[in-house]
């Protein structure tokens, strides 16, 4: 009786599958296919460190689904990464099973489009498939995003990272973008426009407008959170080089060291900006065009002027005896707009400290004291850095 050895990987299983069909060993394709099938049966805490629906570091995705190791299968991108062992299902009706319960999986393992762009395993596991199981996201139902435009972001993502000949031929990739618009995210009701939030809410909650106890569209009312901070190295280098009349510009960092969240089909990032001898700071939202949609200057032939909506609060923290609070959370609405490339916020987010415990306008520039200075910031300063958070919000309302 054919045997395998435990631990055998997915495609040693199919390579022994091909050496045995090659040489006839009865019995051996049955026994490859059965291995194979239980990798992909059940959960796997193989990774549970990198990936999941968590968001990764510093960030809380919320999405459903019964928590991170029932979603997680290494196994299922191992399948994918060697599809050219794939004996033909229509041959092997046995392996046809196998392919349905791979891109279940498959889809369980991603979530939806806006975990996997905003968490950072998910993101390189994406951009590293092969189009057959790009394909096989796009074509679920089961996959969900905030917008459709997320999921063209998404497409693009991969398709800039899989450029020359790994992109796809245009009959496929033509299907693709055909493809992408059709999403719809039944099941994250609170992600929906208004227009059609009523609709989903009634076919969700039977006509009553509220959601049953335990329902996904209860699970999905988890805003995804992303935690922000900007170091105190980093503040005082911007105070040291700021001078009379200057303004200081400081790019928040995200805990989960991307550069900036997707979500909507755009980029998002808050940052702190400062006048000279300012009483207070500011704290805004900026949106900007995604590179990979190759929409930039030279491209367009002059710069982009569009406007892009994004439900979502920012939030600075505030330490007052050893005590953290939101010293202040701005909320982005349906009715805001933002420029694409620009950002908007409130200028005075940030009162600082004057007089005898430190001074807001002295600047770090000629004859301005930069200890003196950094103390304005100290109650914003704990642990080195000065920390918030930015919530994704459903655009219907705060």
């Amino acid at each position: 009786m054919v045997q395998v050895e435990r631990g055998s990987t997915v495609r040693e299983l199919l390579q022994l599958y091909r050496q045995g069909g090659y040489l006839q060993v009865e019995g051996c394709a049955e026994v490859c296919l059965a291995a194979i099938s239980d990798k992909l049966a059940g959960p796997s805490t193989a990774g549970t460190g990198g990936s999941g629906s968590s968001g990764g570091s510093g960030s809380n995705m919320g999405g459903g689904g019964g928590g991170p190791d029932s979603r997680i299968c290494p196994e299922v991108l191992e399948l994918y990464d060697c599809i050219g062992l794939w004996p033909d299902p229509a041959t092997e009706p046995a392996f046809a099973v196998i392919t349905a319960k791979a891109r279940e999986r498959l889809v369980l393992h991603f979530g939806d489009a806006l975990t996997t762009l905003n968490t950072p395993e998910l993101r390189r596991q994406l951009l590293a498939l092969p189009v057959e199981a790009l394909e096989v996201l796009l074509e679920a139902d089961e996959f969900d995003t905030d917008v459709e435009d997320t999921i063209l972001l998404m497409l693009a993502t991969w398709v800039q990272e899989n450029g020359g000949a790994a992109v796809p031929a245009a009959p496929k990739r033509q299907r693709l973008l055909e493809q992408a618009p059709g999403k719809r995210n039944l099941q994250a009701t609170w992600f929906s426009t208004r227009p059609r939030r009523p609709c989903l809410l009634a076919a969700t909650s039977g006509g009553n407008g509220t959601l049953p106890s335990g329902s996904s569209g209860q699970q999905q009312m988890r805003r995804p959170t992303f935690e922000w901070s900007i170091s105190q190295e980093e503040l005082e280098r911007g105070l040291r080089g700021l001078q009379p009349g200057g303004a200081m510009h400081l790019e928040c960092t995200l805990a989960n060291g991307l550069n900036g969240i997707s979500a909507r089909g755009f980029e998002w990032r808050a940052s702190i900006n400062y006048k000279h001898g300012a009483e207070a700071a500011g704290l805004f939202l900026r949106c900007h065009l995604p590179a990979a949609y190759r929409l930039d200057t030279a491209a367009l032939g002059s710069p982009l002027a569009a406007l892009a909506q994004v439900g979502a609060r920012v939030e600075a923290d505030r330490w007052r005896n050893g005590a953290r609070e939101v010293t202040r959370d701005y909320a982005y609405v349906v009715s805001d707009f933002i420029g694409v490339g620009t950002g908007r916020g409130v200028p005075s987010a940030l009162p600082l400290k004057r007089g005898g415990e430190g001074t807001a306008g002295g600047g770090g520039g000629r004859g301005g004291s930069q200890r003196g200075s950094l103390r304005a910031w100290s109650e914003y300063i704990h642990g080195g850095k000065i920390t918030g958070r930015l919530v994704l919000l459903p655009l219907a309302g705060r």
